[in-house]
């Protein structure tokens, strides 16, 4: 038989790397036990390069079928795979018009062909889903750290956080054939709900046997590093690139005394909270989509 497969695709800020590093503090006992975790270090490397087999320019023409017989042989060892990475779904927003309003435009039909390349059998995915509003907040302070300096209404320009719906998205990733089904929580649930995750990704007894890695991956900027940031760039001077914002969080990181940048207002954070809330009611009504929840959240 096939080897179960949980193919886990973030998304982007939504503690995808605590997830990742977590389970790979574990990779070498698991693959003693059946279980091959693919994670970022794997699949951003030379032997599975997802990132040139999802880039059609840059892609060496004997990359899918390299791919193919590495997953093939996965497959006849009867292997367990948990695959994890969030670049699978693509930028989170798209370039204009009707698909600046839809999360991960791109998302279908890179998935495929990641399924198909890899011969995947009936994968489930999983998606942690977040409020719009920080999410954006949290996906533009990404880009600065991705060392692209612009201003955040430039960033944010013509996106709605009460129109992106991860309900939508989930519904496309369930169209392409061979997913089976999608397991489905809130990132704001996420250290209540590791324990779950972990024991829907992992054979029977794997789950207590993991401890969470410690500390926060990738923190946002507070207000006092944002303006630093803006400061530098405006000047010319500081750190250039992917620097400039690593180290003006490293000056100013978020505490009680440097609160997060917060550039959205309250009502604008209201108004996401509710169509969130109501999105995530569409996604619980689904029936091939497992929402996870605190444990005891259902019986409140």
């Amino acid at each position: 038989m096939p080897a179960r497969v949980i193919l886990h695709v973030g998304a982007h800020k939504t503690a995808s790397t605590h997830l990742q590093q977590t389970i790979n503090a574990h990779a070498a006992a698991l693959e003693a036990d059946g279980i091959l975790f693919m994670g970022p270090a794997m699949l951003r490397g030379a032997d599975y390069p997802l990132g040139r087999l999802l880039s059609r320019p840059h892609r060496p023409p004997n990359l899918q079928e390299l791919m193919r017989e590495e997953a093939v042989r996965l497959r006849q060892e009867n292997r367990r795979i948990f695959l994890s990475e969030e670049n699978i779904l693509g930028p989170t927003y798209g370039g204009a018009g009707a698909e600046r309003l839809q999360l991960y435009p791109q998302a279908v039909p890179r998935l495929r062909i990641v399924i198909d390349t890899m011969g995947l059998s009936a994968p489930e995915v999983l998606i942690a889903v977040r409020d719009p509003a920080p999410h954006l907040v949290s996906s533009y302070c990404q880009c600065l750290f991705g060392g692209t300096v612009t201003g955040f209404g430039g960033f944010a320009k013509g996106l709605d956080p009460t129109a992106l719906c991860w309900s939508e998205l989930v519904e496309r990733i369930l169209s392409i054939r061979r997913v089976s089904s999608c397991t489905v929580w809130r990132h704001e649930d996420y250290p209540q709900i590791l324990p779950q995750i972990l024991e829907r990704a992992l054979p029977e007894g794997w789950a207590e046997r993991i401890a969470p890695a410690e500390g926060t991956r990738h923190p946002g900027l507070s207000e006092r590093a944002m303006r630093q940031v803006m400061e530098w760039h405006r000047d010319g001077t500081g750190p250039e690139g992917r620097s400039l914002a690593i180290e003006a969080r490293a000056l100013f990181p978020k505490s009680d005394q440097e609160p997060a940048y917060a550039p959205l207002a309250p009502d604008v954070l209201a108004a996401s909270a509710r169509a969130y809330a109501e999105d995530l009611e569409r996604l619980a009504a689904n029936p091939r989509v497992r929402l996870l929840e605190p444990v005891g959240a259902a019986a409140e």
